[in-house]
């Protein structure tokens, strides 16, 4: 009986430190994978109209520490990350999680990020980390945010 109650407690501390984990998926979801094709060094101002667009904005961050300074990026259209109901995410994660823009491998978003009153639903973030957020860390960005 001991032996099985350190069992039942070691499941439920280690349950307790994972911070996401996926039981189920929603089956209208499907997974992203990042598109960066749209990305142009030489370019100073892009438009996303897709999440797995801008899934590729936090992986060219991320992969290719780019900082984008300099460069504005702009939303073309909603975009929808990931649909069901975000009530129940604390219990069934849904598919698509979003790493955030910046701060990642010490690169902060440096650029502009300009919503024009477009918006992103079913943004999934899940993280242990400080600095966490859509875009988790800036130095001398600019953001600009449209109340719908």
């Amino acid at each position: 009986m001991k032996k099985r109650i350190i069992s039942i407690l070691f499941i439920i501390s280690l349950l307790a430190t994972m911070s996401c984990f996926t039981l189920t998926t929603f089956a209208e979801d499907i997974t992203l994978s990042a598109d960066i094709d749209w990305y142009d060094s030489t370019q100073t101002e892009f438009t996303i109209y897709t999440a797995e667009e801008l899934l590729g904005v936090a992986l060219l961050a991320e992969s290719k520490n780019i900082n984008y300074e300099g460069k504005t990026i702009k939303l073309g259209d909603n975009i929808v990350f990931n649909t069901g109901d975000a009530t129940t995410w604390g219990i069934t994660a849904p598919v698509n999680s979003f790493p955030g823009i910046g701060k990642v491998n010490g690169i902060d978003f440096k650029g502009k990020f300009d919503g024009q009153g477009f918006s992103i639903s079913g943004l999934y973030i899940c993280s242990t980390g400080s600095d966490v957020g859509f875009i988790n860390a800036t130095t001398g960005a600019e953001i600009r945010i449209y109340q719908l």
